[in-house]
This record gives structure tokens, C-alpha cells and sequence, in this order.
């Protein structure tokens, strides 16, 4: 899993990566996307995506 975040992390530093980029970085560790089940997780668990440039 480790792996993963750090493909991750590479992806979204260099740049937005495309959905494409994320789904292919994601086959190679093994991790699956649902952004379908985005919504209701954030709903579930309070969360909210960071503004651009916003405070963490």
C-alpha cells in the first residue's frame, strides 16, 4: 500500500493527473477507483476536499 501513495503522490506533484494516469497508477498496486463512492464517504465521514490553496 505504501507503494501506492507514493506513485500517488508523484502523480499529483508533478501536476493534475488525468483520471486515465490515476486508473493506471492504480493497476499497477493492485487499487481500485470508485469515485461513484466518493460523495457518499465524504458525506459519511464529514470530509472535505482542500481548497486550492487553501490551508491543510
Amino acid at each position: 500500500m505504501e507503494a501506492w501513495f507514493e506513485e500517488l503522490a508523484r502523480l499529483v506533484s508533478a501536476s493534475e493527473p488525468t483520471l486515465q494516469q490515476l486508473f493506471g497508477g492504480g493497476r499497477r498496486f493492485d487499487t481500485i477507483f470508485m469515485p461513484e463512492l466518493a460523495r457518499p464517504l465524504m458525506k459519511k465521514y464529514g470530509l472535505k476536499l482542500p481548497s486550492p490553496g487553501g490551508t491543510p
